[in-house]
């Protein structure tokens, strides 16, 4: 990878502040995080992951009873890519139950 500065207006003078992102870059031995948090707005929790593991489903379940790994079904809500992760927002009682991620 190579990065080069792009200062249009004080060329070769440097800069003190920058900020490198980089997504898309699986690492295969490691699977993602599933997050959750209530900053999408008055009574709404998201639930955000990397973008760097592409191909991973949302799935929920209302309760724990039973089985523990079956009766998870996708959730419906699809994810939006915001920041360099997937987003699924929704109202507080919607998200109310177990989540995980699962990769077909």
């Amino acid at each position: 990878m190579v990065v080069n500065e792009q200062n249009h207006f004080a060329p070769f003078q440097g800069c003190d502040n920058y900020r490198l992102e980089l997504y898309g870059l699986p690492c295969p031995e490691k699977r993602p995080t599933l997050h959750i948090a209530e900053d999408a707005g008055p009574e709404k929790v998201r639930l955000h992951w990397s973008t760097a593991y592409p191909g991973y489903q949302l799935q929920g379940k209302p309760s724990l009873g039973g089985l523990l790994l079956i009766n998870f079904t996708n959730v419906a809500t699809s994810p939006t890519v915001i920041g360099g992760e997937y987003n699924v927002t929704n109202t507080a009682a919607t998200n109310q139950g177990f989540f995980r991620l699962r990769k077909p």
